[in-house]
């Protein structure tokens, strides 16, 4: 704003100074702009698809479009003081200052996933020891797969298992995900533990329709002692989704109608007893509950990065160290660690044929944060 020059006395000067000097400055507005280059990055954080080497994306960097526009508003806010526009900031206005050291709540980036190769031994196991779900309570495993080929389905081979066989009886000291083969074009599952859906054929339950090589699935498999009756108490869901299982109530009966779970043993991309050879196929994102999830929380956070303090989480492996010999839990448990069979012994039942390989991750949806 241009001033008129009058004249005044010395009085008049100090009084006009002193003014001045106690007028406050209006606070800086802070521009919500970005750069196209900025958006393409808040994109590309919005699902788990492709990944840099690390996997793992920096935030916080600027662009030079972005300093342009920092002097564009230094620029405009003297303006704005000339004119005596108030630039104070307004509670909830989109413009309020933002914390430049605030973190993400998690990383959504795409990171890494984990292949395992058919008719090669090339396990990953880890002993979760007395955090693990032990005796005849709750449980959960879940995890996606994805199946690359006709020989993701192959019989008798194990995704995902818990524990180890024992006496009195094998099957309720084991807990796991494996395939039954094909019925056409139908995917044959057979999750498994004492008396339930396992060495049924390919003609028996659960079955997932459809063209189903090269693409991901979520799976998921429960148990909760508190229902009834016991075929009850098991769930196996495809994308949240319940399929049937089947339930032998004779062999369930015969060791007293319950689970062991007799050890913290986790083994990725075979079984103890039996397909040491391997499965075929990806996996990531692999959760261990001391809980039975629903299908309804499933299906609510299959695309979700659950925070590690989530009540009844065990563990949760994302394999973004790019590390076979040190695969990380999330919940920050060091002794969850699990890594690729180097020898036999304790939760690898023999020795690797080859190390399982990293590859980028690419779960199709978007993922979020958990609440």
């Amino acid at each position: 704003m241009n001033r008129a020059k009058v004249s005044v006395g010395l009085l008049s000067l100090l009084l006009i100074s002193a003014c001045s000097e106690s007028t406050p400055t209006p606070a800086r507005r802070v521009s919500s702009s970005k750069s196209g280059a900025d958006e393409t990055a808040s994109d590309s954080t919005s699902s788990k698809g492709k990944s840099s080497n690390s996997g793992k994306k920096t935030s916080g960097s600027k662009s030079s479009s972005d300093a342009s526009d920092s002097d564009a508003d230094d620029e405009k806010d003297e303006a704005d003081k000339d004119s005596g526009m108030d630039t104070t900031p307004k509670p909830g206005n989109s413009e309020m200052p933002s914390n430049e050291d605030t973190k993400p709540v998690c990383d959504v980036s795409p990171g890494k996933a984990i292949k395992f190769v058919e008719r090669l031994k090339d396990m990953i196991a880890g002993d979760l020891g007395a955090d693990a779900t032990l005796g005849d309570k709750p449980r959960t495993i879940e995890l996606w797969a994805k199946y690359t080929s006709a020989n993701s389905w192959s019989a008798e081979q194990s995704v995902i298992e818990l524990g180890k066989p024992g006496q009195p009886d094998n099957g309720n000291n084991v807990f796991g995900i494996d395939m039954s083969g094909r019925n056409g074009n139908a995917g044959v599952f057979g999750p498994y533990t004492h008396g339930v859906s396992d060495n049924n054929g390919n003609n028996a339950l659960p079955q997932y329709p459809g063209y189903v090589d090269a693409k991901w699935l979520h799976l998921s498999w429960s148990y909760d002692p508190s229902k009834s009756p016991a075929n009850k108490r098991f769930e196996f869901t495809v994308n949240g989704n319940v399929l049937p299982t089947e339930f032998n109530q004779g062999r369930w009966d015969a060791t007293g109608g319950k689970l062991v779970g007799n050890t913290g043993f986790v083994l990725l991309g075979a079984s103890q007893n039996f397909g040491n050879g391997g499965w075929d196929g990806v996996m990531d994102e692999v959760r261990i509950w001391g809980v039975a999830r629903t299908a309804q929380e499933i299906k609510d956070n299959m695309n979700v990065i659950v925070k590690p303090s989530t009540p009844g989480l065990i563990a949760y492996y994302q394999f973004n160290e790019s590390n076979v010999a040190n695969i990380k839990d999330s919940t920050g448990k060091e002794s969850h660690k699990l890594s690729a069979c180097a020898a036999s012994g304790g939760a690898c039942p023999s020795k690797n044929d080859t190390e399982p390989k990293f590859v980028d991750s690419d779960i199709p949806g978007a993922f979020t944060c958990g609440k």
